[in-house]
């Protein structure tokens, strides 16, 4: 059986790492990018089944990416939203894009998982 596949869209190289290893560990194949281009072009090549998308990042900023990604009318994978600055604006941005969740950094990863989970399956809705 195929391992789910993840986009995990970071700058920082310690939280792809840390998340990278809890999310294979997990049962899922991990592709990351580290700015918004990238993402966009990672996204289309793998289409993974979960965008798990930073906030502020170089190459512009995930609301940026979670738009465009939305222009392609074959985008249709769940996005989670990461931040270490969180705000009241920033997370109504994200639900209005349609984000399934918005998690605040440092990560649970326990959490990130059952989100993940609930995403994932066409019963479940965060």
């Amino acid at each position: 059986m195929d391992q789910p596949k993840i986009l995990l869209v970071e700058d920082d190289a310690d939280v792809v790492q840390a998340m990278s290893i809890r999310l294979r560990s997990a049962g899922y194949h991990v592709i990351s990018a580290c700015d918004a281009y990238q993402a966009v072009q990672m996204e289309r090549a793998h289409r993974p089944a979960v965008v798990i998308l930073d906030i502020r990042m170089p190459a512009g900023n995930g609301f940026m990416v979670h738009e465009n990604l939305r222009k392609f009318s074959d985008f249709s994978a769940p996005v989670i939203y990461i931040t270490g600055k969180s705000s009241p604006n920033d997370e109504q941005h994200a639900r209005d894009l349609g984000a399934k969740a918005y998690l605040k950094k440092p990560i649970d990863s326990a959490y990130l998982l059952k989100i993940i989970e609930k995403v994932t399956t066409k019963k479940h809705k965060v």
